[in-house]
């Protein structure tokens, strides 16, 4: 029997972190826009965290099984991770 190149996939639902400052308009454009494709383009659980673009990490983040991250932060905080 042949195979279907054309199965549809199951799509998981995926932890992504959102660290932006939302206090400027600029994180708010951000924090919208991430929304919005969580609630319309993918299966998106958004964790947020209110952040100061040079302050650390949340502790958090290290220990969470996050599949992917959308920040605005100095590079110097990354540089841990």
């Amino acid at each position: 029997m042949p195979v279907r190149a054309n199965a549809p996939r199951v799509q998981t639902t995926r932890k992504v972190a959102l660290l932006v400052e939302t206090l400027r308009s600029y994180g708010r454009g951000v924090f919208r826009e991430a929304a919005h494709l969580a609630c319309t383009c993918s299966k998106w659980s958004l964790l947020h965290q209110e952040m100061i673009i040079d302050t650390v990490l949340p502790e958090w983040i290290r220990e969470s099984a996050i599949d992917g991250v959308i920040a605005r932060v100095h590079p110097l905080t990354v540089d841990s991770l």
